[in-house]
C-alpha cells in the first residue's frame, strides 16, 4: 500500500484527522516527518520525490509554504566597526542589497541596491546601482509610493562573497569609495533552527518605497526598518532584539546617530536613542502585520515577503 501524507491536530486529549488541502496533497508529499503547531497554524515537515518542504495548515485548510530567499539572505556587518549594516535578500541570480548608514552629518540614512546581479549561489560577485529614495512623510499620514523624481542614483555596489558567510563590499558613493571585509552578523544565541524562518525582506506592495528587513536567528529577529522622516529623507530605525513568543516578536525601535559618511568608520561617534516599540504579529509564513509606535505616533501595517 503506497505511502500517503496525513495531517493531525491534537487539542492535549483528542487526535483528530486533519484534511489536508489540494496543493499539500497534489505536492506529491509522501511522508510527514515533523508537525509543530504555531500561531493557530498547523506546520507539518514533509518529504517527496523533490526533497523536503514545510507546510502550514490553517484551521480553514489553506496551506502556505514558507517563500524562502536565499542563503546569503540576512544581515551583514564589520565587527570592529558596529553601528552600521548591509540587508541582503537573494533570490535567483537578483540580491537586493539594503544598506543602513549614515549622512555627511551623521544622521542616519539608507541606500538600496535593488538589483545587485551576476551570481548564483554563495561565493561570486554581484554589482548594482545604489539608489537613493526620497518619499512622503510616513509617520502620522497615509503613505504614497515615491515617484520615479523621488529616486536617484547615487554610485555603485560591487559585493563579493567567498561563502555564505563572508564577503567584501566595495562603494563609490558621491567620489567616495572604499572597499570593506564583512561577515554575516549573529543575532541571537545558540544554534536551534525556527519552525519558520522569517529572514527576508519585507513589504507592504500598495506602500511600495518602504521596507523591513528582518534577520532571525533562533529566538530573535533584528528587524531593520528603512521609511522616512517628516520631511520625506530616507532613516532606519532597529529593533535589536525582537524577541519571538508565540505567534510573533516585540522589541524596542532606536535611532542611531554616527561619523560622518567617509572613507572609515568610526564606531566611537555612535550613539543610540530609544525612540519607541514595535511588534510584528506573523499571521502564516509568508504575512505579518507590522505595529508600532514611533515618538508617539503609533499605527499598523500589513506586510508579506517581497519576491522578486
Amino acid at each position: 500500500q503506497g505511502a500517503v501524507a496525513q495531517l493531525w491536530s491534537y487539542d492535549g486529549s483528542t487526535l483528530t484527522q486533519v484534511t489536508a488541502p489540494s496543493t499539500f496533497t497534489s505536492a506529491g508529499n509522501a511522508g510527514i516527518v515533523s508537525l509543530a503547531s504555531f500561531n493557530g497554524a498547523l506546520y507539518a515537515g514533509t518529504y517527496n520525490n523533490s526533497g523536503a518542504e514545510l507546510w502550514s495548515v490553517t484551521a480553514s485548510g489553506t496551506s502556505s509554504a514558507p517563500n524562502l530567499p536565499g542563503a546569503l539572505s540576512g544581515l551583514w556587518w564589520n565587527p570592529d566597526e558596529s553601528g552600521w549594516g548591509i540587508d541582503f535578500t537573494q533570490r535567483g541570480s537578483a540580491i537586493f542589497a539594503a544598506w543602513y548608514t549614515y549622512d555627511a552629518a551623521g544622521n542616519p540614512k539608507w541606500y538600496v541596491a535593488s538589483d545587485c546581479a551576476g551570481m548564483t549561489g554563495t561565493s561570486g560577485t554581484c554589482t548594482g546601482t545604489l539608489y537613493q529614495v526620497n518619499g512622503p512623510t510616513f509617520f502620522g499620514t497615509s503613505f504614497t509610493s515615491p515617484t520615479s523624481s523621488q529616486i536617484s542614483s547615487v554610485g555603485t555596489l560591487q559585493v563579493t562573497f567567498t561563502d555564505a558567510n563572508t564577503a567584501s563590499m566595495s562603494y563609490n558613493v558621491g567620489g567616495i569609495s572604499r572597499t570593506v571585509p564583512i561577515v554575516r552578523q549573529p543575532v541571537g544565541a545558540g544554534t536551534g533552527t525556527p519552525a519558520v524562518d522569517y529572514t527576508d525582506l519585507w513589504w507592504n506592495p500598495d506602500e511600495s518605497g518602504w521596507g523591513v528587513a528582518m534577520a532571525e536567528q533562533n529566538a530573535n529577529i533584528f528587524l531593520a526598518w528603512y521609511v522616512y522622516d517628516n520631511a520625506g529623507d530616507p532613516v532606519w530605525y532597529v529593533a535589536s532584539n525582537c524577541s519571538v513568543s508565540g505567534g510573533g516578536c516585540s522589541g524596542t525601535l532606536y535611532s542611531t546617530t554616527g561619523p560622518a559618511f567617509g572613507t572609515s568608520f568610526d564606531p566611537g561617534q555612535v550613539h543610540v536613542t530609544t525612540v519607541g516599540s514595535v511588534t510584528v504579529t506573523f499571521t502564516d509564513a509568508n504575512d505579518a502585520v507590522l505595529s508600532y509606535t514611533v515618538n508617539g505616533v503609533s499605527a499598523s501595517k500589513a506586510i508579506t515577503r517581497q519576491v522578486f
